[in-house]
């Protein structure tokens, strides 16, 4: 058997006062510590702390805890000349 497959479906669209993004991810598990307590430590000796991970006020960023599907849009406003129409 192969490599677990990840699949993600992305939809964009927009009208004259809103952009809409959709995702659908289809994965046979998905790992996320985010809201977790941290835990600090090496061979066996962990330190529980009061941060949680990917909080705000927390330790690490959310891209850090798991799994995570990440895309960026660009936008572009058409001006139109002076004096054009």
């Amino acid at each position: 058997m192969g490599r677990p497959r990840v699949v993600a479906r992305v939809g964009t669209a927009y009208d004259d006062a809103n952009v809409y993004v959709t995702a659908v991810v289809n994965e046979d598990q998905f790992h996320c510590q985010a809201g977790q307590l941290v835990a600090l430590g090496e061979n066996g000796k962990k330190v529980t702390l009061s941060y949680k991970e990917g909080m705000p006020n927390g330790l690490h960023f959310i891209t850090y805890c798991g799994n995570v599907l990440q895309f960026s849009l660009a936008f572009a406003i058409a001006c139109q000349a002076s004096g054009g129409k």
